[in-house]
């Protein structure tokens, strides 16, 4: 089959899973040819697979939401296909959800292929998985400004190049100085990379009021992330929290406020509770209240914004 076309008024919703479950990417009976989408009314899109050759997807103007998720990493030679597809078929997508190599679609060292314009002029929500690298962030820096309506930014770093350099700068981009208000991050990497990229929104987000980072892998040095108070900070104010997942079950929440004249720090904890205290384990999170059985206590600590890092060491 050379041309793949899904062509419906009626269709809303459409998930093609082009992965065999024999093997992770690259069967033999994987599609590798044309996909055309001309669907009018299509509110839900999700495609899951190799890159393919010569995509289109058109007159799609109700779509909500849309995952492109691109499971190989050798690109085609004529992957400006790729791009085009996705720049100008979602074009009206209120959210959309990228994997890595979608992202790097989007870096300026590809996109010399494309010419074309690229703008997500409805989009609120972009979910995105990248890479701790130059490139990616690159990639999502153009996203960022194809999107000038973004209010939620979430990011997954899939892997981290430690030794990849980048540094931020101040520029103008419209989602950071009108509506971008809060960026969820998962997986987050402790590294130099790590630090850039949320200075660079701290910079930038002249809307911006939370970061929330979530690890799982390692913890976090709270000492650098107190040192970005030396950032000329965008906004009037930016919470920060980063939750720590550890193997034995407990959960540590550490949270900053960045404000133009310093930096607050709170550390507070949350336990491991029982399945049935599920939503009081999610409360405790939010508050910052640790339980015991029926016992709750509040901890918390401020620091100065004005004294040395040091302070924070009796808290690691």
């Amino acid at each position: 089959m050379k041309v793949l076309k899904f062509s419906s008024d009626k269709l809303q919703k459409l998930t093609f899973v082009n992965v065999d479950p024999l093997d992770s990417f690259l069967s033999p009976s994987n599609f590798v040819s044309r996909l055309i989408v001309n669907t009018p009314n299509l509110v839900s899109f999700c495609y899951i697979g190799p890159a393919l050759l010569s995509s289109r997807f058109s007159n799609m103007p109700s779509l909500d939401h849309a995952r492109i998720h691109i499971i190989n990493r050798d690109f085609p030679k004529n992957m400006e296909w790729e791009l085009h597809a996705i720049a100008t078929g979602f074009s009206h997508v209120k959210g959309l959800s990228l994997s890595a190599d979608c992202v790097l679609f989007f870096c300026p060292i590809f996109r010399v292929i494309y010419r074309g314009s690229i703008h997500f002029g409805c989009l609120r929500v972009l979910n995105l998985d990248i890479d701790g690298n130059a490139d990616h962030m690159e990639g999502l820096i153009v996203l960022l400004k194809a999107s000038p309506k973004l209010e939620v930014l979430y990011i997954k770093f899939v892997d981290c190049w430690w030794k990849s350099v980048w540094v931020s700068t101040e520029m103008d981009v419209p989602c950071l100085s009108h509506h971008l208000r809060r960026i969820v991050i998962t997986d987050f990497y402790d590294s130099e990379f790590s630090m850039e990229f949320i200075k660079f929104f701290l910079q930038n987000g002249k809307m911006l009021e939370k970061i929330e980072i979530t690890q799982h892998k390692q913890k976090m040095n709270p000492q650098k992330l107190y040192a970005l108070q030396s950032v000329q900070l965008a906004s009037k104010e930016v919470y920060v929290s980063v939750v720590s997942h550890f193997p034995s079950g407990k959960i540590e929440l550490l949270q900053f406020v960045y404000r133009k004249r310093g930096a607050v720090l709170w550390k507070r904890f949350a336990e491991k509770l029982k399945k049935t205290n599920r939503s009081m384990r999610d409360a405790a999170l939010k508050s910052g209240v640790s339980f015991r059985g029926n016992k709750r206590k509040k901890l918390f600590h401020v620091l100065n914004p004005f004294r040395a890092p040091k302070k924070i060491k009796p808290f690691i």
